[in-house]
């Protein structure tokens, strides 16, 4: 049978080349990897594509029989962020094997083919706003550990879209930042400051007309409690606790918002320098 397939290192080059470039746009895709193949197919084990939610397709998985069943199994993947092993074959009767799903094969080429499917879905950004010592190193250390990082340097900066946000600007605009981030929706706030500080700032806020429900997404002070001091310390606390936040590990502390009584951690938290 004549081999349809695309020679091997373009096939190579256009998966690999748009995995890249995707990882780096934060655009959603799946890695679909051929793991088995029964004769006749154009498709070989280890074959690889890309693709896109909507069907583009980067790569060789094999000829048009396989792909609309494929673009359905990747909507899926995408949409729960599970992966999907996926037997297409002509022989219905066959039982597959156990976590594989297998549909009929549309074409009448005879051969099957079981495709391993894998989301991949951007990475939420960390805005950080500041441009402090402490600012600096986060944004390092989050960029090192595969965290995007969007810097957001205070006052003419505007954040249109947050969820995850570290205020880290220590003095120097605290009560922008946290509106700006409030204002932009972060669902959590890490706020690298003293407890004694931001008591003084909630309540501040509240009088602003802040409401308490934007006030208890804020951690303060932000960071595991390692005992930081040095801005590279405090960086690594701050981080620990947001990764812990954004894997599901471990809900936050967030502390119950009263005007009338200040806000005290339970125990000793890493502290963060901006003054009392």
């Amino acid at each position: 049978m004549q081999d349809l397939r695309p020679s091997l290192s373009l096939a190579a080059k256009d998966w690999l080349n748009a995995l890249n470039q995707f990882e780096t746009q934060g655009t959603a895709y799946v890695l679909v990897t051929v793991l088995r193949v029964e004769a006749p197919a154009s498709a070989r084990a280890g074959d690889k594509a890309v693709v896109t939610r909507s069907g583009e397709f980067f790569g060789w998985i094999g000829g048009g029989c396989a792909q609309p069943v494929v673009r359905k199994a990747i909507e899926e993947a995408l949409d729960t962020g599970v992966p999907v092993t996926l037997r297409i074959t002509p022989h219905a009767e066959d039982l597959p094997a156990q976590g594989v799903r297998q549909v009929p094969m549309a074409c009448h080429s005879g051969g099957s083919v079981e495709l391993f499917i894998e989301p991949h879905q951007p990475s939420t950004p960390l805005h950080i706003f500041g441009q402090t010592p402490v600012a600096q190193v986060l944004s390092d250390l989050a960029s090192r550990v595969g965290i995007p990082v969007i810097s957001v340097p205070l006052p003419s900066s505007q954040a249109s879209s947050v969820t995850w946000a570290v205020i880290a600007t220590q003095g120097q605009g605290d009560l922008l930042a946290l509106r700006k981030a409030m204002e932009a929706g972060a669902r959590q706030i890490w706020f690298i400051a003293s407890a004694r500080k931001w008591s003084k700032l909630q309540a501040e806020l509240l009088e602003a007309g802040v409401s308490e429900s934007s006030l208890r997404r804020v951690i303060a002070p932000a960071g595991l409690p390692i005992g930081a001091r040095t801005p590279e310390e405090i960086a690594l606390s701050v981080l620990a606790g947001a990764v812990a936040a954004r894997r599901g590990v471990a809900d936050a502390v967030v502390a119950d918002v009263s005007p009338s009584l200040p806000v005290a951690p339970a125990m000793p938290r890493s502290c963060c320098g901006g003054g009392a």
